[in-house]
């Protein structure tokens, strides 16, 4: 069965840290694939504003969807077809804890994000390891809120559990902890959104990830591609393991997978 679909995580995936750029022989890739009739897909744990500051949506692809906040919100068509935010309470209840404890608190709109205080350096620290802008600081206003980023140190993680029980906490970095409404939330699911929007069966799409927050979309996806340069424990799951991103792993994958290189039925 022919590949309609595709799903592209960002991070060590559509960029490479090691060579520090978005892979061209991937953006080329993807370009051809839709030239063939394919629709392909930004399937992020980032939230929007931090997928298009990072450049992803500059590279000359016109992606046909997003989905971000790993399923908080999804997009096709140029509007919003789903989104999960958090109640107004819990958000002020968030606001509050960061500043009482002096933690780093990003709220995260459906396209915008800022910080609710001046960057300290739990800030800072998150942010030697990742590349993105500062977000701008202002006071929450009590717009609609995707989920956030807790900044701070793993010390912190049994108070937040203990303090902030109507949200999920989910720690992926040494000073950063995603925070999202006590729903569930994947990749996976977002997946599953924008391929029931546009008809397309499971067995006729396929994801490409590093890390194990991409394994859900295996649950979507007839497909899970797993890069080479990706999490040992996520290779587990893989449907394929494929060549690291900077050996042009994804684009070689698509051709031997017939997306590229032929017209798509």
């Amino acid at each position: 069965m022919a590949i309609k679909a595709a799903f592209f995580d960002i991070d060590n995936t559509l960029f490479d840290y090691k060579t520090m750029r978005f892979v061209p022989s991937t953006i080329e890739a993807i370009k051809e694939f839709q030239a063939n009739g394919g629709k392909a897909f930004i399937a992020s744990a980032r939230c929007y504003d931090l997928i298009r500051s990072f450049g992803t949506m500059d590279l000359g692809i016109k992606w046909d969807g997003w989905t971000s906040f790993c399923g908080g919100v999804v997009s096709a068509d140029h509007k919003i077809i789903y989104k999960a935010t958090l109640p107004p309470k819990d958000v002020r209840q968030l606001v509050s804890f960061a500043k009482e404890h002096k933690a780093g608190l990003e709220l995260l709109g459906i396209k915008t994000r800022f910080l609710i205080d001046k960057p300290n350096e739990f800030v800072y620290g998150y942010h030697k390891i990742y590349i993105d802008p500062l977000a701008p600081v202002r006071k929450y206003r009590g717009e609609e809120i995707t989920g956030a980023i807790l900044l701070c140190p793993e010390s912190y993680d049994k108070l937040v559990k203990e303090k902030l029980t109507n949200v999920t906490f989910n720690r992926f970095q040494k000073y950063g902890a995603d925070i999202g409404p006590n729903i569930e939330r994947t990749k996976g699911f977002g997946c599953k959104v924008l391929l029931d929007y546009f008809g397309i069966k499971k067995e006729e799409a396929i994801a490409f990830g590093d890390s194990m927050p991409d394994v859900s979309m295996a649950e979507a996806c007839g497909t899970l591609v797993i890069v080479g340069n990706g999490e040992e424990e996520a290779k587990k799951y893989a449907t394929i393991v494929s060549d690291p991103v900077h050996e042009d792993g994804v684009a070689k994958l698509m051709r031997k997978l017939k997306m590229i290189g032929g017209k798509q039925k």
